[in-house]
């Protein structure tokens, strides 16, 4: 609740200083049914303490910071629509050659737990899908506020977005290409168990036929060992978390 007031207030002395009304649409990207209710009260809250409605629009995605959660998805598509028009964006300053001056500032927040990953990715998918910003670039862009470090799933989703020219559903379709060919599907793997067996009755059969020309197959012996995963360290609170965001604005 403490960090959702900051923000606000932060920016409500930006607009009345420069005597403006200001409107934020937020994007809260988490997991947790415990932050997300976090992060819901405290917005209702705040708003309840300026009374006004600052918030005009709260979203939220629930995404696992996970390499193999699906990042690049319809939702994904939704979630970038809706921050291109939550936004004042420079091409969106005049309607039919006139300029808007009535309308309040619009603002778009988007967060996750930590702010590392996650609303890192959505931010950098933004600036390649409708900003035609290279990977590089927009990663370059959002460290200059915030030191960020998505996990390599999403740079591969984010990567795939690049290659595709900002188009997600292109960027999907690769995807499940790369996806398919490094899984073989059911029925290939059926197929190749057959030829396996195939090979099989045939080496049985020429055993019994030439006894003596048995042959022992070779036996790997190699074994793999897994490596347990350490154990994540422990989360900052979201309430800290959130507010760190804010020291290098």
């Amino acid at each position: 609740m403490a960090a959702v007031r900051a923000i606000f207030e932060m920016q409500q002395d930006e607009s009345n200083e420069k005597e403006e009304e200001e409107e934020w649409t937020v994007i809260s990207v988490l997991s947790s049914d415990s932050l997300i209710s976090t992060m819901t009260e405290s917005l209702q809250d705040a708003q309840q303490e300026f009374g006004r409605q600052l918030v005009v629009r709260h979203e939220v995605w629930s995404l696992k910071d996970k390499s193999g959660s699906p990042f690049v998805s319809d939702r994904l598509e939704e979630i970038l629509q809706i921050i291109s028009a939550s936004m004042d964006l420079e091409d969106d300053k005049k309607t039919d050659g006139i300029v808007s001056t009535h309308r309040p500032r619009r603002n778009c927040l988007v967060h996750c737990a930590r702010g590392v990953s996650r609303s890192a990715a959505v931010c950098a998918a933004w600036l390649i899908s409708c900003r035609d910003f290279s990977l590089v670039e927009a990663l370059t862009q959002i460290r200059t506020a915030r030191d960020v470090n998505p996990n390599l799933g999403f740079i591969a989703g984010l990567r795939a977005i690049e290659k595709c020219g900002g188009d997600i559903q292109k960027a999907q379709e690769r995807l499940t290409r790369k996806h398919n060919n490094n899984n073989p599907t059911q029925a290939q793997q059926q197929h190749d168990q057959a030829e396996e067996e195939g090979k099989g009755a045939d080496d049985a059969n020429n055993n019994i036929t030439n006894p003596q020309t048995k042959t022992r197959p070779d036996v790997d012996l190699a074994t793999t060992s897994s490596q347990r995963q350490p154990k994540s360290s422990q989360r900052r609170s979201f309430v800290s978390s959130l507010f760190a965001s804010l020291k290098k604005k």
